[in-house]
């Protein structure tokens, strides 16, 4: 069917963007290979392979690499970075549609990663007229798209939503704004969706880089904020430092993609001169309204709605929540005990989205309480007691989601 190919191709996207991201990090010298073979003559399997001729793997560590956060040894974490999850999340989105891991590799001489997955075999489809929300987006076939994000979870998001709602569209991801830097001068894209909250370079650092440093095209390209912001002075903020609008998080597809056919169509490279703010859109702060409190913990109600009743990509997203939240959980106690206040408002900071779409409001007012006093070292007698509240409510979306 059409769900399940999406699903097949962007799960497929994942994988192979960590394998080669991967192979190219750890080759200083010779050369990746990446192949496509038909597993078998008359069936519908398909082996992929990246091949490289990096640093390798010791037998006796092959089998840790699919767990969480899990590297070969420090070196490799201090050298190279990384947290180690990468391949765990892979393996879990290939295996839910029934995909083999298999890795080859020795110490020094290089590494073949492959995994085969079955395709349905159909007929092909004319997807140029589709529509979404009675939203014509047609003029974005072929767009070509740089996600800075630093989060793993809404990399994942963006990403499939993006390849399954246009036809022949380019993704491309950097882990953070001085990643999105490079790759924007080494690449042509059409747009850039920029997170706010990023390592080494934040995403105003990086478009105030891009407005003030770079010349021609590269300098005038639309820069959408990906923010959980609204609040006015942060979206003045946004605006000033040269970004062209935001999108709010979590998102809706149909405002997604509005904004990308709005700058990208009918204001492609115009920018805001002298730090002006020209936006008129801005969201006013509202006043909190106390609401009835519900029994549940969970409320899937935007998730249904972000993946059109897909109950496929459903259970995709409720299966990386619960896959990732209790190591996160755990992550935060330990850099708590420790007093590295930074730790626990960035983990905090990262884990916001997974509530977000999982509708679970209290988790993520708890997160942000967290992310506040922990970046600002203040209420930090208050995090235990968040952390435990925060505990509790998780537990309880563990049971109804599990």
């Amino acid at each position: 069917s059409k769900d399940n190919f999406i699903f097949s191709m962007c799960a497929l996207n994942v994988y192979t963007y960590n394998l080669i991201g991967n192979a190219i990090k750890f080759t200083s010298k010779g050369e990746v290979k990446i192949l496509v073979e038909r597993e078998n003559e008359t069936g519908n399997l398909v082996r992929f392979r990246v091949i490289d001729t990096g640093i390798g793997i010791p037998d006796d560590k092959i089998g840790i690499l699919f767990e969480k956060f899990s590297q070969v040894d420090s070196n490799t974490t201090r050298k190279f970075g990384g947290t180690g999850l990468g391949l765990s999340i892979s393996k879990t989105l290939v295996e839910l549609f029934n995909g083999k891991i298999e890795v080859k590799s020795e110490l020094g001489k290089g590494s073949d990663f492959s995994f085969v997955i079955p395709f349905e075999i159909g007929e092909d489809k004319n997807l140029e007229s589709d529509t979404r929300n009675n939203f014509n987006y047609s003029s974005l076939i072929g767009i070509k798209i740089l996600v800075a994000e630093d989060n793993s979870y809404n990399q994942i998001v963006i990403q499939d939503t993006l390849e399954s709602l246009i036809k022949d569209v380019v993704v491309d991801i950097a882990d953070n704004g001085k990643m999105a830097v490079e790759k924007h001068l080494a690449t042509n894209f059409d747009i850039i969706l920029m997170d706010i909250q990023m390592p080494e370079m934040s995403g105003i650092e990086a478009t105030e880089y891009i407005r003030t440093k770079m010349q021609g095209t590269k300098k005038e390209i639309p820069i959408l904020a990906l923010t959980s912001s609204v609040l006015e002075k942060d979206i003045k903020r946004f605006l000033a430092c040269g970004m062209n609008g935001f999108i709010p998080k979590p998102f809706k597809q149909d405002e997604l993609l509005k904004s990308l056919a709005k700058y990208y169509t009918n204001e492609k490279g115009s920018i805001n001169e002298g730090g002006q703010v020209t936006k008129k859109e801005i969201i006013k702060e509202e006043i909190k309204k106390e609401e009835p409190v519900h029994e549940k913990v969970t409320d899937l109600t935007f998730l249904k709605n972000f993946c059109e009743g897909n109950e496929t990509r459903m259970k995709k997203y409720i299966g990386l929540y619960l896959d990732g939240t209790p190591e996160n959980l755990k992550k935060i106690d330990e850099v708590f005990s420790k007093q590295d206040y930074l730790s626990v408002s960035r983990i905090a900071h990262t884990i916001k989205p997974h509530f977000n779409y999982m509708g679970m409001k209290q988790a993520f007012e708890l997160a942000e309480n967290m992310e506040h006093y922990g970046k600002e070292n203040i209420n930090l007698e208050q995090i235990p007691a968040l952390i435990s509240q925060l505990k509790e409510v998780c537990e309880k979306s563990f049971a109804e989601l599990g």
